[in-house]
């Protein structure tokens, strides 16, 4: 997760478009757009990994973090899991360790 801070008109949100290449409605892109590597053309496959949410997106004040994380997960969970992976499986595994590694209390 990364969130950029800036005044507006900065280019926060031009740079996050970029990092999650939704630069479809940009009058160009000048040079050349890799991630990880993997050319901009062909990174739109991956459509899932980097997703860019708008600085609009309301959030509902009286949900937990688990509630929010788990609504979230929801809305995008990658339809490429393990084999056995269940998606309610996927979902508890990332609450886990996203709420470990930001060490949330309100797991």
């Amino acid at each position: 997760m990364l969130l950029v801070l800036g005044r507006p008109g900065s280019g926060c949100s031009t740079l996050l478009r970029t990092l999650a290449n939704n630069t479809d409605t940009f009058v160009e892109v000048k040079g050349d757009v890799n991630y990880g590597g993997i050319p901009a053309a062909e990174f739109k496959r991956y459509r899932g990994e980097a997703v860019y949410t708008a600085e609009e997106d309301f959030h509902n004040p009286f949900l937990t973090v688990r509630e929010t994380l788990d609504f979230a997960l929801r809305c995008k969970t990658p339809s490429g899991r393990l084999p056995e992976e269940t998606r309610k499986f996927f979902r508890e595994k990332m609450i886990t360790l996203l709420t470990t590694s930001l060490d949330s209390k309100n797991r």
